[in-house]
């Protein structure tokens, strides 16, 4: 199975944070966006390829086109940081099999029936239950920023 090395909750996708940050500290070679709705969104798509870093390769997927890559190892030993903006995707990565230890959730918008975490992120309760299930799954999920920031354990903030 591919080599994921991190696993990223973010609105905002690839931004300054992602783009520098976290691939750095990853030591990322592949950004994979997972998102149902930007691979059909052409300027969303260009804004990303021209968010990620030069020293990354980019895949900007569906959920189901993900999953069949990542099983059949179309990747080899690329270290993957992933990066969805809803939590619901990684839920269907485990229950498609693919295993990642570890979760961050980074910038997710507060909207009516959300409830704040800590600063920029926030959860309704569809997303909390798929956070939950998440960590069923034996997934430590944390709040950090960036990678100077304090880890923060969503269990002990949910």
């Amino acid at each position: 199975m591919s080599n994921i090395v991190g696993c990223r909750v973010d609105e905002r996708l690839i931004h300054g944070q992602v783009a520098t940050g976290w691939t750095n500290k990853l030591k990322s070679q592949r950004i994979m966006v997972i998102d149902n709705k930007v691979i059909k969104n052409d300027i969303d798509k260009m804004a990303l390829k021209m968010a990620c870093p030069p020293n990354c390769k980019l895949s900007i997927l569906s959920i189901e086109t993900a999953v069949k890559n990542l099983l059949s190892d179309k990747y080899g030993e690329e270290r993957i940081f992933i990066v969805c903006k809803e939590p619901k995707y990684f839920l269907e990565l485990l229950e498609a099999g693919i295993k990642f230890p570890e979760l961050i959730l980074g910038n997710i918008s507060g909207k009516d029936d959300s409830k704040m975490l800590r600063r920029s992120v926030y959860v309704n309760d569809k997303q909390r239950l798929e956070l939950d299930s998440i960590c069923d799954y034996g997934v430590t999920i944390g709040l950090q920023m960036t990678p100077a920031d304090t880890w923060e354990n969503y269990k002990e903030l949910r």
